[in-house]
């Protein structure tokens, strides 16, 4: 069973924030602005596959940078599906 989703608490997010220096947690080296830049709370190894919510799995990302790991994510949980013969369809 996949667990929920939860969103970081306010202290949370700082802590990650000043533990990653301000920089985006998927390694591109850009710096994040807290107030001017959308950013995403990121799970590491995703819920779907088997991640927890704990803060060791989490990372705050640039929404930007999010978009190409989201894809392969997508790509990868749609393959699981197919191979275990759930294809969303009724």
């Amino acid at each position: 069973m996949t667990e929920p989703r939860k969103p970081l608490t306010k202290r949370q997010y700082a802590h990650l924030f000043m533990q990653q220096g301000g920089l985006c947690g998927c390694g591109c080296g850009q710096k994040m602005d807290a107030l001017k830049d959308k950013i995403t709370d990121e799970h590491l190894k995703p819920l779907s596959m088997g991640g927890t919510n704990d803060l060791e799995n989490r990372a705050l990302w640039l929404t930007e940078c999010t978009k190409a790991k989201t894809a392969k994510e997508a790509t990868v949980r749609g393959k699981a599906n197919r191979q275990g013969g759930r294809t969303g369809q009724y």
